[in-house]
């Protein structure tokens, strides 16, 4: 029908749109020049809404392919991100770490290194940033530095660890031994420093009393008592999708503080647990969304 009707060549329509017959029309063509305004000079955050069919694919297309080199695009294959999932997925995306953590790494790297004191420069080198910007950072946490001699880095690494709640043990139990669960009770960063994985419970007979790493596996009826006697603060779900809910709501009643969730199933967070979904599936997907073009 559109190349008999439209007189065109080929097909307007792929499984992507065909940004080469863009129709800049019907105010198209200002609303895409108003957008890349928007995006070059800061404007912050944009959203482009309209009715099914209007457009919108195409147009944030034809965006992406007209921006200049120096801008950098990212997909987001769930658009039901809340706000801090957001800024996280556009960090992790970009390869940025948040400025708290970023500082973090970099004090860790400079005391392995022997380094007592850091100055603003060097530190604004090591983040991409100015001087000034770093000093204004800082002083949200407190008072740090000296003029002219810089910033002690062990009491900067100690100051940051007690604000972010570094300094001091964190017990985990894992929800689900099977695979990625028994994995993650052997990974090291979850049994270093801050972080110790003290249980793992599954509901499989044939897994309870086994030996995993350091765990022995406990069956799941004792998940409240383990989470009281052991000081457990953080839950890690990695469960089948169909059973993660049941079992979000029993780490809850445990009463943990906080979950982290493996479960292939994004989870509504209970309003005094701290939830945190990790979707691996959808860090494949964006990744195999690159490769085919």
């Amino acid at each position: 029908m559109y190349l008999e009707h439209f007189g065109l060549r080929e097909a307007p329509f792929r499984i992507t749109p065909h940004t080469d017959i863009f129709f800049d029309g019907a105010d198209r063509g200002a609303t895409l020049e108003a957008l890349i305004y928007a995006i070059l000079h800061d404007e912050g955050i944009v959203k482009v809404s309209g009715e099914v069919g209007s457009g919108k694919t195409m147009l944030c297309r034809v965006l992406m392919e007209r921006l200049p080199q120096n801008v950098d695009t990212i997909y987001l294959a769930t658009p039901s991100f809340a706000r801090d999932e957001i800024l996280q997925a556009i960090a992790d995306e970009l390869e940025l770490k948040l400025s708290h953590e970023r500082m973090t790494v970099a004090l860790r790297q400079l005391q392995e290194q022997g380094t007592a004191r850091v100055s603003s420069q060097e530190l604004a080198r090591l983040f991409h940033l100015s001087a000034a910007q770093i000093r204004k950072d800082l002083a949200q946490f407190g008072e740090f530095g000296i003029r002219g001699v810089g910033y002690d880095v062990g009491h900067l690494a100690e100051r940051l660890h007690a604000l972010l709640g570094l300094d001091r043990r964190h017990a985990l139990i894992i929800v689900g031994m099977g695979n990625l669960g028994s994995a993650l009770a052997r990974y090291l960063g979850f049994n270093l420093g801050s972080f110790e994985v003290v249980a793992g419970v599954d509901i499989d007979p044939r897994r309870v009393g086994t030996q995993v790493g350091h765990l022995t596996v406990r069956p799941s009826r004792e998940l409240a008592q383990l989470v009281r006697d052991l000081g457990v603060e953080i839950g890690v779900l990695t469960v089948p999708a169909d059973a993660a809910h049941e079992n979000y709501q029993a780490l809850v009643d445990a009463g943990v503080e906080a979950v982290l969730n493996f479960a292939p199933v994004r989870l509504e967070p209970h309003p005094k647990v701290r939830l945190k979904n990790v979707d691996l599936r959808i860090n494949l997907e964006e990744i195999a969304y690159f490769l085919k073009e």
